[in-house]
């Protein structure tokens, strides 16, 4: 079993204070305990995302990913691949992801491509078409 973390344990914790002998479930809960609940899990979930985007910022700045980075776009033919094509590459490396961890967008992708000078193939699904940036 996997130990529970501190937002499900709130919500085991409110289930067992209401339940009933009908139920155990959290819509027995009263409107004001919920709205602390609800506070409780924006605050949270906006921790947890700090905490995520701090892990990818410290992963992204280290000298051996630049290194990886530089690695798959020597090795990869950026003129033959789209924005969307190299994206699916990059995601399907385990080493430039952190074995899935961190994902790159399309748009993350043409950025890169942008500030190395790299040309790629043009397609309509290249987010400078889709924002109406032109060249």
């Amino acid at each position: 079993m996997i130990a529970p973390n501190k937002f499900t344990q709130y919500v085991h914790d409110l289930e067992d204070k209401y339940a009933t002998s009908k139920s155990n479930s959290i819509t027995n809960v009263p409107d004001a305990e919920m709205k602390k609940f609800f506070d409780f899990s924006k605050r949270y979930y906006n921790q947890c995302e700090k905490e995520k985007m701090s892990d990818g910022e410290r992963m992204t700045h280290t000298k051996k990913y630049r290194q990886l980075l530089n690695e798959f776009f020597d090795r990869v033919q950026t003129n033959e691949l789209t924005t969307l094509e190299l994206e699916r590459l990059m995601n399907e490396n385990d080493a430039l992801t952190d074995h899935g961890h961190y994902l790159y967008s399309q748009h993350s992708v043409y950025r890169m491509l942008r500030n190395r000078g790299l040309k790629w193939r043009k397609s309509k699904a290249d987010p400078q078409v889709e924002q109406g940036v032109t060249k």
